[in-house]
Order: structure tokens, then sequence, then C-alpha cells
């Protein structure tokens, strides 16, 4: 019984740490965090850093993974739909490629396609 008690509070307290550590993340937080991605990306691609290039690349992707849709009209979501396919694959490119001038052309269309979905949003 005694054994039963220590792994329920175990359990309950393991919760509530779990609940305190969470974070609500907003749509505009989600999309700050992957406008600091690909800036980091582009400061990495400047410094002719592909290697950094590489690895904020996929810190991107997390990003953009993790920009939460619920918080998204429909009308924002569908535009987003538009472009979010695009993005991680441009983002995974530069990923996959250590040659900054293939990381350029890529990072280009990134931010192409990562200005038109964020004005899809139309977030004020």
């Amino acid at each position: 019984m005694k054994y039963l008690k220590t792994v329920f509070l175990s359990a309950i307290l393991s919760v509530l740490f779990i609940q305190g550590k969470a974070q609500v993340i907003t749509l505009s937080k989600g999309i700050d965090h992957v406008k600091e991605c690909v800036s980091a990306i582009k400061d990495a691609i400047t410094a002719n850093d592909g290697a950094t290039a590489q690895s904020k690349a996929k810190d991107l992707v997390s990003a953009l993974n993790a920009v939460p849709l619920k918080y998204m009209t429909p009308a924002q979501a569908s535009s987003w739909a538009k472009y979010i396919g695009q993005l991680q694959a441009d983002s995974n490119h530069i990923s996959e490629t250590a040659t900054i001038a293939n990381q350029k052309g890529y990072f280009a269309d990134l931010t192409t396609n990562l200005q038109a979905a964020i004005d899809g949003l139309r977030m004020k």
C-alpha cells in the first residue's frame, strides 16, 4: 500500500511539473521563432559558414512544425498550407548541402515563400 501511495504521489508531482513547464505558443510567437531561425541561417550564410547554416536550417524545420495551427482562422490555415511544404523543402535542402552557393539559392526561395506565407496570415 505504501508503494502505491508513493507511485501515485510521484505521478501527480510529475504531471504538475510537466504542466508547469508546458508553454502555450501563440501564433505570433511561433512565427517570431520562425523568423529568428531564418535570421540565424542568413547570418551563417553571410559568414560563409555552411555547417552552421545546415544546423540552423534543421532548427527552422522544427520551428515550422511548431507553428500552432489551432490559433489560425480557416483562411490563415489555408494560406499557411499553401506554403508550408515549400518552406520545409527549402529548409531541408539548406540542411542537406554544405555548399554556400546552393544554400544561397535555397535561402532566396525560402525568404520569398516565407514572406508570402506571413502576408497570407494577415497578422496585426
